[in-house]
């Protein structure tokens, strides 16, 4: 599994990053995190992102998925587009994560 942390393409969000990684290999899901390019314009994120693929089938991986936050979001998004043909996939599942256009903070009371 790859993680791509979010961070609006200007920084890795830290706590979507090795604590994601490591509760995946918890769980018994080999992860790691990939720092795709920032400060950059697209496609260079989505090139990046295909070579890193590309670098690990050629070293034997058969299975890639993707869990993506934010940015890494909306870089997992584009991976597939435009279609390729269904035995040229560049991954085998995605994973999306970003909050809901009707989420709002609640304040909460401390605990404790």
């Amino acid at each position: 599994m790859i993680v791509l942390p979010g961070g609006g393409y200007a920084e890795h969000a830290v706590h979507e990053a090795e604590p994601i990684a490591d509760w995946l290999g918890q769980i018994g899901v080999p992860a790691s995190v990939f720092r795709y390019p920032l400060h950059t314009r697209h496609p260079v994120p989505l090139e990046a992102l295909r070579a890193e693929i590309s670098r690990r089938r050629a070293n034997g991986a058969r299975r890639i998925g993707l869990i993506g936050f934010s940015a890494g979001g909306h870089l997992a998004a584009w991976l597939p587009w435009p279609p390729a043909p269904r035995r040229n996939r560049p991954c085998s599942s995605q994973c999306w994560a970003t909050p809901s256009p009707r989420w709002k903070p609640r304040p909460t009371a401390p605990l404790g």
